[in-house]
């Protein structure tokens, strides 16, 4: 880490409950968020789903949640692992 980076840290609450049985948290760059939030706009745009702010902040948690517990997805495979799961939810109907 650069000198002085871990000051522009954003910590975020990841899971409420985690492993620990405890909520878990992350702390990122704004770099690392704005990083996240382009890839869930690809992804959301690739499966025609809407690209609202308020939207992409409600899959950004889910997508950390989801990449919390799935170690064995990418932070892209965990967004696609939540549009689907949401499209599977609401029925292609949002």
């Amino acid at each position: 880490m650069v000198q002085g980076e871990s000051h522009n840290m954003v910590r975020i609450k990841v899971v409420d409950v985690g492993r620990s049985g405890n909520p878990e948290y992350a702390e990122y760059t704004q770099a690392q968020i704005e990083e996240f939030r382009s890839t869930i706009v690809t992804v959301l745009t690739r499966n025609l789903m809407p690209t609202a702010d308020d939207f992409i902040e409600t899959v950004l948690g889910a997508s950390l949640a989801c990449h919390y517990w799935r170690k064995d997805l990418s932070f892209v495979g965990a967004v696609e692992q939540v549009v689907q799961d949401i499209e599977r939810t609401m029925g292609r109907g949002y």
